[in-house]
């Protein structure tokens, strides 16, 4: 298979450019205008839409884990109950969330 010249590169309209915030990069040669847009490299791509999107992780990510820990509770894709280690008299209810989102991480690694 022959490899593309473009392969580290990301290909963004100019409506993108400007959302990322970096059209002060035009003219650059960081952005390569091509057609109707520019390419730019892929890591420069990733670093600006996560500078331009601090939260998009957080709001992309954690309604899912919320959900997932929400089933897991209920007994659905688990082996049911989720039951603390050892027995816990203080903040019960901390420690089966706690036990629920460690059982949910080890679940997410597969």
């Amino acid at each position: 298979m022959m490899s593309n010249r473009y392969d580290d590169y990301k290909f963004v309209t100019r409506d993108e450019v400007d959302k990322l915030g970096i059209s002060g990069l035009i003219g650059t040669p960081m952005l390569r205008a091509y057609m109707h847009g520019f390419f730019m490299d892929a890591k420069l791509h990733r670093e600006a839409k996560t500078l331009s999107e601090p939260f998009a992780y957080e709001e992309c990510v954690m309604p899912t884990l919320l959900t997932r820990c929400d089933l897991l509770c209920l007994g659905v894709g688990g082996s049911g109950v989720v039951e603390p280690v050892g027995a816990v008299v203080v903040m019960g209810d901390w420690s089966m969330t706690w036990h629920a989102m460690t059982r949910l991480a080890e679940w997410a690694m597969w």
